[in-house]
């Protein structure tokens, strides 16, 4: 069945202007931009939202990790400190530094190539954490996370 939009059929056969035609999918672009604009705009906003989500649960991970882990290796009040510190810092310094590092890389390669190659070095580290019994060993992994977070903002 044939649109009886006349709007749509008078973009439909101007191809070539692209003021009035997506040239992607040859509709009529919106005001507000063409679909795959919107669809872009919301996997933004998605990734960004999850990428919160991440830096909270991470937060909430570590808190209870250090606690037990000084209750475990006990340590002293200053001992605690220090390293819990350490640990904290550990992810949010890298992931500054990494951004700082990888920004080129998200323009050459491309967001959807990053942002798989951002989750694949967030689960490898985070699943060898999981066996992780020295604190320098917590504390690497714990930069490598970090590393693989800034990958996770140079989607946005």
């Amino acid at each position: 069945m044939v649109s009886s939009n006349p709007e749509y059929e008078q973009a439909a056969t101007k191809h070539d202007d692209k003021s009035t035609v997506d040239s992607m999918e040859g509709t009529p672009k919106s005001p507000l931009g063409s679909v795959r604009e919107h669809i872009f705009l919301y996997c933004c906003a998605i990734n960004a939202s999850l990428g919160s989500l991440s830096f909270t649960y991470n937060m909430i991970v570590t808190n209870t990790l250090t606690s037990t882990l000084a209750n475990l290796y006990e340590w002293s009040d200053d001992e605690k400190e220090t390293y819990v510190g350490l640990i904290t810092s550990a992810s949010f310094g890298s992931a500054a530094v990494g951004t700082l590092l990888f920004w080129r890389v998200g323009q050459k390669y491309g967001r959807w190539k990053i942002l798989v190659l951002a989750n694949i070095f967030c689960m490898l580290p985070g699943s060898i954490l999981c066996g992780v019994k020295s604190l320098p060993a917590l504390i690497t992994g714990r930069l490598l996370i970090g590393l693989a977070m800034s990958l996770l903002g140079l989607n946005l």
